[in-house]
């Protein structure tokens, strides 16, 4: 019997959180189809109806991670607002208590972060891994140039420098956290670590 598109969305889902907890606790070299299809109850052949290799899974779940992220920070930053600076300073502060209750991002997150160094065959998401990672700083640049704009930054303050500081900053909370859960509480101390390092700018 054809399986309805609903179904199938279904199937696919149950195959994707197998990987990641598979990924997770084994490794992506370490993880076969076989080890999928079975952890999420299904045949080898329904994992390749949706997948041909395992390789796809891996950039499936890169997607899983991504788009959502990018959405969100597109449609807060679509909004003009008058504090472009307290607008991101609460995306941000909303992004990681989000991390810090979802424990599937956590996963897929940690995979990508401190398990994955691209190497063997996967080596062909690398460049394109990047660009999706630097389309999303460029949205980030954009908040920091509509605040020089907007006069909320000095005139020889270089907005691109900003959001390198930014994104070095926010990364390494992301992987402290990431290292160790209990000791970085992310959701406690999201508003004071993002508040201090707005702050440490003089001119704020």
């Amino acid at each position: 019997m054809r399986k309805t598109k609903e179904e199938a969305l279904q199937t696919r889902e149950k195959i994707l959180e197998a990987a990641i907890n598979l990924f997770h606790e084994k490794g992506f070299y370490n993880t076969s189809l076989n080890d999928i299809a079975e952890a999420a109850n299904f045949t080898r052949g329904a994992v390749y109806w949706h997948f041909k290799n395992k390789i796809e899974i891996f950039n499936a779940l890169f997607e899983l991670l991504n788009t959502p992220f990018l959405e969100r920070v597109s449609q807060e930053l679509e909004i003009d607002h008058p504090e472009p600076i307290e607008q991101l300073k609460s995306l941000t502060i909303e992004l990681f208590n989000n991390l810090a209750t979802d424990r599937r991002t956590q996963k897929i997150l940690e995979l990508f972060t401190l398990r994955c160094d691209y190497s063997g065959e996967l080596s062909q998401f690398k460049e394109l891994h990047k660009v999706e990672k630097t389309r999303c700083m460029k949205m980030f640049s954009k908040c920091f140039r509509l605040a020089k704009e907007k006069g909320k930054i000095p005139s020889h303050i270089d907005p691109e420098l900003l959001t390198l500081s930014y994104k070095c900053f926010t990364k390494g909370v992301m992987v402290e956290f990431l290292e160790d859960p209990q000791k970085v509480d992310l959701k406690k101390n999201a508003p004071f670590l993002i508040n201090h390092f707005f702050k440490s700018f003089s001119w704020l």
